[in-house]
């Protein structure tokens, strides 16, 4: 028998790999306290980033933590009330959710303790998103130095910033590297288990963003395309099972969650034809972003863009883009292929999210793209956001910037060399650093108490105007004073309620219908810009008396 002589090198190996993911995440958490550091003294009394979605997000959390019936989770009247409506649809990040509901049952689920743990959900998505894929770099790279600054353009990119401040589910990237690795080791080692890690990390994924579902399948399809052509043969074997047996178990996983949204696509309420706004123009990929140091240089161009700036923030970083251009003129030079990979990647993906016809400068030239086919597909063409696939961009981009850097390395020996690579990794840092970071204050208002203790359970509460922020905050609210809301800001709209038909003219006659729908009390936000709102502010306050009034918000009561 031929002992082992070193009994203890699986154990050496477990912990130095530990200690090495320990170190990374460590080193990607200290760079998001940098890009956070005026937001970190704030994170229970504010939300990272403006009023906006960040408010319908901060709902999610509540009504996970606290206020769900979780035997029928997808089905509630605490929105659109009285009529309620299904969730499915709803942008639930679930396995941040799951995790945030655990973490609520040891800190509590007071209203500062749910504040500070959405806000580190996002914060935490950073160094997540950078050690996945600082492994995924260094497959390709082989070089440790460079996968770190691989893993900072993935989990730093301006799109995954710019999200962060408004969507909690769309900031969890963090498993597309894992993803995308553990799919290149299924089909190269031909690895049943490399495959149910590839299954489960796109099924997680899916769970952060439904957008993700097909964005994950965007990448198998580029991939066994990829290999089609460089082998120059047809998918076969394992080739072609491998992607079968994939899109069948993250089907076979999600289907309590698929059917039911497809069986809900045949509301008209459902689509939206959003497929040719919230675009990348060409030219974003290469315009500094809204809080980006030099910013205002651009800020005129930028505003041309369509879109909100968030959905529009596709910048690729000048000196990313500078080195791939030198990596692609070097390994030219040298007869090499593998930038090959990630090019291909970079171009499809731009081209996707580039939307239903090309946009430049503002403009839209009606060329059309290819998404223009994928916008006609049922079901798919709910992805109703092109310029979000810009993540797979940054999933290539940071792999070819790995590999022009750990070439760098290579090639240029010396102190020299390591002056210039350290230069480089600090301006690519820097070139996406934010100027500043919005915050949105969590507070409870004053004079929602009125409405918490009430001692009546069966009424609801209209926030005005109807617009779409406003539906934003009325569900923030409603996280204060806990009582159902009748307008709210979902994803989708499956279902018609009284909000939908609601009497804006004669107010008479709205008061009857409020009164039917036992609406108690009516909330104006007092900081509201509605033009509608300020024509009849008067006529308003003559039919629904107001009982309290601040500077934030005016209460009045129905019956």
């Amino acid at each position: 028998m031929i002992r082992n002589k070193h009994p203890q090198a699986g154990s050496i190996n477990f912990f130095a790999a530990t200690g090495e993911c320990l170190t990374v995440f460590l080193l990607f958490a200290l760079i998001t306290i940098f890009f956070f550091g005026p937001a970190l003294p704030h994170l229970t009394q504010s939300l990272i980033g403006p009023p906006e979605d960040n408010l319908n997000d901060f709902w999610n959390s509540w009504y996970a933590a606290v206020a769900a019936d979780h035997a029928h989770f997808f089905e509630t009247n605490l929105v659109r009330y009285p009529d309620g409506t299904p969730l499915f649809f709803h942008d639930f990040a679930y396995p941040v959710l799951f995790v945030l509901v655990l973490l609520a049952q040891a800190l509590g689920t007071t209203h500062g303790s749910l504040v500070f743990l959405q806000n580190l959900m996002i914060l935490i998505s950073f160094p997540l998103s950078g050690t996945a894929a600082f492994y995924l770099v260094r497959h390709f790279t082989h070089h440790t130095a460079a996968s770190i600054v691989g893993g900072f353009v993935f989990a730093f990119n301006p799109s995954h910033f710019a999200h962060a401040l408004h969507h909690l589910g769309i900031a969890q990237i963090e498993f597309f590297p894992l993803f995308a690795l553990a799919w290149i080791l299924t089909i190269k080692r031909k690895s049943v288990g490399w495959l149910v890690v590839a299954i489960i990390c796109y099924a997680l994924g899916s769970l952060c963003c439904w957008y993700y579902l097909f964005y994950m399948g965007f990448f198998v399809l580029f991939h066994t395309i990829y290999l089609r052509i460089r082998d120059n043969e047809l998918p076969r074997g394992w080739k072609l099972a491998a992607p079968i047996l994939c899109f069948a178990g993250v089907g076979l996983l999600l289907s309590p969650l698929i059917l039911p949204m497809i069986l809900q696509t045949q509301s008209p309420h459902v689509y939206y034809a959003d497929g040719n706004f919230f675009v990348a123009d060409l030219a974003g990929f290469f315009t500094f972003f809204p809080t980006h140091m030099l910013g205002g240089l651009t800020a005129g161009l930028f505003s041309r863009f369509s879109g909100n700036p968030w959905e529009a923030t596709v910048y690729l970083g000048l000196i990313n883009v500078g080195l791939i251009f030198w990596l692609i003129w070097y390994n030219y030079r040298k007869k090499v292929r593998i930038q090959n990979y990630f090019l291909a990647g970079i171009i499809v993906f731009c081209t996707l999210a580039c939307g239903n016809t090309l946009h430049i400068l503002g403009y839209d030239l009606y060329f059309p793209m290819p998404n223009i086919l994928l916008s006609s597909l049922p079901f798919v063409a709910e992805v109703r956001t092109p310029s979000r696939i810009i993540v797979l961009v940054y999933l290539f981009l940071s792999i070819g910037v790995g590999y022009a850097l750990a070439t760098i390395a290579r090639e240029h020996k010396g102190k020299l060399a390591s002056v210039c690579l350290t230069g480089l990794a600090a301006l690519i840092v820097l070139d996406f650093y934010p100027s500043h970071v919005q915050m949105t204050d969590a507070r409870c208002p004053a004079g929602l108490d009125i409405i918490a203790s009430d001692k009546e359970h069966d009424f609801g509460v209209l926030n005005l105007p109807l617009t779409y922020l406003e539906g934003n905050i009325a569900m923030f609210q409603q996280t204060c004073h806990g009582r159902p809301v009748a307008h709210a800001s979902l994803s989708r709209l499956v279902r018609p309620s009284l909000i939908d038909g609601l009497e804006q003219k004669n107010l008479a006659l709205q008061h009857q219908q409020l009164v039917r729908a036992r609406v108690k009390y009516i909330i104006f936000d007092s900081a509201a810009s509605s033009p509608i709102y300020e024509r009849n502010k008067v006529r308003y306050e003559k039919q629904y008396r107001p009982i309290f009034r601040s500077s934030k918000l005016t209460i009045a009561r129905v019956y």
